[in-house]
């Protein structure tokens, strides 16, 4: 879900590249270099990105390894409780990390099994098969209606504080919307083409919508792709942190 921007002087890139460096102490205790910032390009259909660096001082053989998380929307429940897990990373004690993985695994494991949930109620929907409350009807059903009416249970707890143009990254809802476009739209081009790119997704978005465009069957595999795609990065976020924080005989 990140890409290099070259064409910049402060984007990252997939091969070394020479910043100016700055060191600097933090809190009179942390050994600190830079620079500072750094430009990476980001898919907005992801919710979670991550990325190593690597800063190496000039004509030093020790370098420091950073692993950058970034959680693209924070203010629906699933993606606030994720976030709120890495409040905990306070500092490098174990009762620190213990707690923010007990905390980030609990929270997971909601947000995977409400994204299951939602992922078998709208793919049956434009499978022909109704699914509520546990029982299982059969017949007709607007399937539209009903993967726009889970989406926007996603967003009920953003609130009505939530403004689009003070947060430019989309809500969950809508990077669901994007990459179900983009599944539809990628089987609907040929050739090599950009992650993210707005061609795909408006292709794939005429595909979605417009009822002779597609197959409830494709949208319905559009749908369950883009949700597994979901819980699959959230799943990978919680096992690559408990590796990386792994605290010997206790985490492990």
């Amino acid at each position: 879900g990140v890409f290099p921007v070259q064409d910049r002087p402060e984007g990252a890139s997939r091969s070394f590249r020479t910043f100016p460096q700055q060191v600097w102490v933090k809190d009179k205790i942390y050994m600190c270099m830079g620079p500072d910032t750094l430009q990476v390009r980001v898919d907005r259909g992801r919710l979670v990105c991550s990325f190593w660096s690597l800063c190496i001082p000039e004509g030093e053989e020790r370098a420091i390894v950073t692993k950058h998380v970034l959680l693209n929307e924070t203010h629906t429940h699933i993606s606030k409780e994720v976030g709120l897990s890495f409040h905990e990373l306070g500092d490098a004690s174990i009762s620190c990390v213990l707690q923010h993985l007990q905390k980030l695994l609990v929270s997971v494991q909601n947000g995977t099994h409400r994204l299951s949930r939602l992922m078998g109620r709208c793919e049956s929907a434009f499978e022909g098969v109704f699914v509520d409350g546990g029982s299982v009807q059969s017949g007709a059903q607007d399937a539209m209606s009903i993967w726009n009416e889970q989406l926007q249970l996603l967003d009920r707890s953003a609130g009505p504080t939530h403004q689009a143009s003070e947060c430019p990254a989309p809500l969950l809802s809508e990077m669901l919307r994007r990459r179900v476009y983009e599944e539809l739209g990628r089987k609907r081009r040929r050739g090599k083409f950009p992650s993210d790119d707005e061609d795909t997704i408006s292709l794939g978005h005429r595909a979605f919508t417009e009822p002779a465009a597609a197959k409830d069957h494709e949208r319905a595999e559009a749908i369950h792709a883009a949700l597994i795609g979901c819980i699959h990065d959230l799943e990978s976020l919680c096992e690559g942190n408990a590796e990386l924080l792994a605290v010997d005989g206790l985490t492990a």
